[in-house]
Protein backbone atom coordinates (compact mmCIF):
# COMPACT_ATOMS: atom_id res chain seq x y z
CA UNK A 1 0.00 0.00 0.00
CA UNK A 2 2.63 2.25 1.08
CA UNK A 3 4.18 1.82 -3.03
CA UNK A 4 1.38 3.41 -4.53
CA UNK A 5 3.31 7.16 -5.09
CA UNK A 6 6.51 5.39 -5.68
CA UNK A 7 4.48 3.36 -8.52
CA UNK A 8 2.88 6.64 -9.63
CA UNK A 9 5.96 8.57 -9.54
CA UNK A 10 7.64 5.57 -11.64
CA UNK A 11 5.01 5.42 -14.27
CA UNK A 12 5.71 8.98 -14.85
CA UNK A 13 2.91 11.00 -12.46
CA UNK A 14 3.43 13.36 -9.94
CA UNK A 15 4.19 12.43 -6.09
CA UNK A 16 0.96 14.64 -5.14
CA UNK A 17 -1.13 12.14 -7.75
CA UNK A 18 0.42 8.89 -5.89
CA UNK A 19 0.04 10.43 -2.34
CA UNK A 20 -3.25 11.54 -3.50
CA UNK A 21 -3.78 7.44 -4.89
CA UNK A 22 -3.14 6.46 -1.29
CA UNK A 23 -5.40 8.28 0.41
CA UNK A 24 -8.22 7.05 -2.15
CA UNK A 25 -7.32 3.64 -1.56
CA UNK A 26 -6.81 4.19 2.47
CA UNK A 27 -10.51 6.13 2.19
CA UNK A 28 -11.95 3.32 0.22
CA UNK A 29 -10.60 0.78 2.61
CA UNK A 30 -12.19 3.03 5.44
CA UNK A 31 -15.48 2.62 3.20
CA UNK A 32 -15.47 -1.27 2.24
CA UNK A 33 -14.35 -2.09 6.01
CA UNK A 34 -17.86 -0.41 7.39
CA UNK A 35 -20.46 -1.40 4.87
CA UNK A 36 -18.60 -4.90 5.01
CA UNK A 37 -19.18 -4.67 8.82
CA UNK A 38 -22.98 -3.95 8.48
CA UNK A 39 -23.35 -6.26 6.19
CA UNK A 40 -22.42 -8.80 8.86
CA UNK A 41 -24.65 -8.05 11.16
CA UNK A 42 -27.27 -9.48 8.58
CA UNK A 43 -25.71 -12.45 6.87
CA UNK A 44 -22.65 -14.92 7.24
CA UNK A 45 -19.47 -13.54 6.34
CA UNK A 46 -18.76 -16.49 3.93
CA UNK A 47 -20.66 -15.20 0.84
CA UNK A 48 -19.66 -10.98 1.06
CA UNK A 49 -16.07 -11.71 1.52
CA UNK A 50 -16.08 -14.36 -1.71
CA UNK A 51 -17.74 -11.45 -3.47
CA UNK A 52 -15.28 -8.71 -2.26
CA UNK A 53 -12.40 -11.08 -3.17
CA UNK A 54 -13.82 -11.51 -6.39
CA UNK A 55 -14.73 -8.07 -7.17
CA UNK A 56 -10.99 -7.16 -5.89
CA UNK A 57 -9.34 -9.38 -8.80
CA UNK A 58 -11.22 -7.82 -11.41
CA UNK A 59 -10.90 -4.76 -10.72
CA UNK A 60 -6.79 -5.71 -10.28
CA UNK A 61 -7.33 -7.30 -13.85
CA UNK A 62 -8.99 -4.09 -15.16
CA UNK A 63 -5.68 -2.09 -14.08
CA UNK A 64 -3.07 -4.78 -15.39
CA UNK A 65 -4.70 -5.02 -18.51
CA UNK A 66 -5.93 -1.51 -19.36
CA UNK A 67 -3.47 0.75 -17.77
CA UNK A 68 -5.70 3.02 -17.49
CA UNK A 69 -3.51 7.21 -17.73
CA UNK A 70 -6.38 8.87 -17.10
CA UNK A 71 -5.86 9.79 -13.55
CA UNK A 72 -9.28 9.97 -12.28
CA UNK A 73 -10.07 6.42 -14.11
CA UNK A 74 -6.96 4.95 -12.40
CA UNK A 75 -7.96 7.01 -8.78
CA UNK A 76 -11.64 5.38 -9.33
CA UNK A 77 -10.11 1.67 -9.49
CA UNK A 78 -8.03 2.39 -6.64
CA UNK A 79 -10.45 3.68 -4.05
CA UNK A 80 -12.77 0.63 -5.20
CA UNK A 81 -9.67 -1.91 -4.90
CA UNK A 82 -8.85 -0.27 -1.38
CA UNK A 83 -12.70 -0.82 -0.47
CA UNK A 84 -13.14 -4.14 -1.44
CA UNK A 85 -9.68 -5.80 -0.98
CA UNK A 86 -9.02 -4.09 2.69
CA UNK A 87 -13.13 -5.15 3.49
CA UNK A 88 -12.51 -8.48 2.47
CA UNK A 89 -9.34 -8.93 4.95
CA UNK A 90 -10.67 -7.10 7.52
CA UNK A 91 -14.26 -9.43 7.37
CA UNK A 92 -11.50 -12.27 7.39
CA UNK A 93 -10.42 -11.83 11.00
CA UNK A 94 -13.87 -11.15 12.29
CA UNK A 95 -15.33 -14.94 10.38
CA UNK A 96 -11.58 -16.10 12.00
CA UNK A 97 -12.89 -15.39 15.31
CA UNK A 98 -16.26 -17.19 14.85
CA UNK A 99 -14.33 -20.73 13.69
CA UNK A 100 -11.83 -20.91 16.61
CA UNK A 101 -13.09 -21.97 20.04
CA UNK A 102 -12.73 -19.43 22.89
CA UNK A 103 -9.77 -21.02 24.54
CA UNK A 104 -7.64 -20.63 21.59
CA UNK A 105 -9.17 -18.03 19.61
CA UNK A 106 -6.51 -15.31 20.11
CA UNK A 107 -3.86 -17.72 19.29
CA UNK A 108 -5.60 -19.38 16.40
CA UNK A 109 -6.38 -15.65 14.96
CA UNK A 110 -2.67 -14.39 15.37
CA UNK A 111 -1.08 -17.52 13.60
CA UNK A 112 -3.44 -17.20 10.81
CA UNK A 113 -2.89 -13.90 10.81
CA UNK A 114 1.21 -14.46 10.72
CA UNK A 115 0.83 -17.19 8.21
CA UNK A 116 -1.00 -15.03 6.00
CA UNK A 117 1.78 -11.72 6.22
CA UNK A 118 4.53 -14.82 5.13
CA UNK A 119 2.64 -15.77 2.35
CA UNK A 120 1.67 -12.03 1.89
CA UNK A 121 5.36 -11.60 1.57
CA UNK A 122 6.37 -14.48 -0.35
CA UNK A 123 4.29 -14.16 -3.83
CA UNK A 124 6.92 -16.22 -6.05
CA UNK A 125 9.11 -18.21 -3.90
CA UNK A 126 9.93 -18.63 -0.36
CA UNK A 127 12.42 -16.77 -0.03
CA UNK A 128 11.17 -13.97 -2.45
CA UNK A 129 10.86 -11.04 0.53
CA UNK A 130 9.41 -7.48 0.22
CA UNK A 131 12.34 -5.86 -0.54
CA UNK A 132 13.02 -7.91 -3.45
CA UNK A 133 9.74 -7.27 -4.95
CA UNK A 134 10.50 -3.54 -4.28
CA UNK A 135 13.73 -3.63 -5.90
CA UNK A 136 12.15 -5.67 -8.75
CA UNK A 137 9.20 -3.01 -9.36
CA UNK A 138 11.84 0.02 -9.61
CA UNK A 139 14.30 -1.58 -11.38
CA UNK A 140 14.73 0.05 -14.83
CA UNK A 141 15.03 -3.16 -16.51
CA UNK A 142 11.34 -4.12 -15.40
CA UNK A 143 9.87 -4.25 -18.79
CA UNK A 144 5.92 -3.37 -19.11
CA UNK A 145 5.72 -6.86 -20.18
CA UNK A 146 6.95 -7.67 -16.47
CA UNK A 147 4.96 -5.41 -14.46
CA UNK A 148 2.07 -6.66 -16.35
CA UNK A 149 3.09 -10.34 -14.97
CA UNK A 150 3.66 -8.88 -11.55
CA UNK A 151 0.19 -7.36 -11.36
CA UNK A 152 -1.62 -10.45 -12.77
CA UNK A 153 0.13 -12.32 -9.78
CA UNK A 154 -1.91 -10.09 -7.51
CA UNK A 155 -4.93 -11.72 -8.78
CA UNK A 156 -4.05 -15.42 -8.12
CA UNK A 157 -4.98 -14.73 -3.87
CA UNK A 158 -7.68 -12.83 -4.60
CA UNK A 159 -9.20 -15.90 -6.71
CA UNK A 160 -7.98 -18.62 -4.39
CA UNK A 161 -9.51 -16.73 -1.49
CA UNK A 162 -12.96 -15.53 -3.18
CA UNK A 163 -13.17 -20.27 -3.86
CA UNK A 164 -12.59 -20.85 -0.75
CA UNK A 165 -14.62 -18.78 1.10
CA UNK A 166 -17.77 -19.82 -1.67
CA UNK A 167 -16.74 -23.69 -0.80
CA UNK A 168 -16.99 -22.62 2.78
CA UNK A 169 -20.97 -20.89 2.50
CA UNK A 170 -21.92 -23.96 0.33
CA UNK A 171 -20.46 -26.41 2.59
CA UNK A 172 -22.48 -25.16 5.34
CA UNK A 173 -25.68 -25.02 3.10
CA UNK A 174 -25.42 -28.34 2.36
CA UNK A 175 -24.54 -29.83 5.57
CA UNK A 176 -27.41 -28.05 6.61
CA UNK A 177 -29.53 -29.90 3.67
CA UNK A 178 -28.15 -32.94 4.78
CA UNK A 179 -28.57 -32.84 8.35
CA UNK A 180 -32.21 -31.14 8.13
Amino acid sequence: MSWIPTLFVNSGYERAEGIAALTLYSLGAVAGIVLIGLIATKIKLAKPIAIYFIGSALFLAVVAYWQPTSVFWLNTLIFTIGFLLQGAFTAMYAMAARVYPTSVRATGIGWAAGLGRIGGSNTESFFYTPVLARRRLLSKFFTPHRRLQTHLKTLRPCADSSVAYLMLSLRRSVMRVLLG
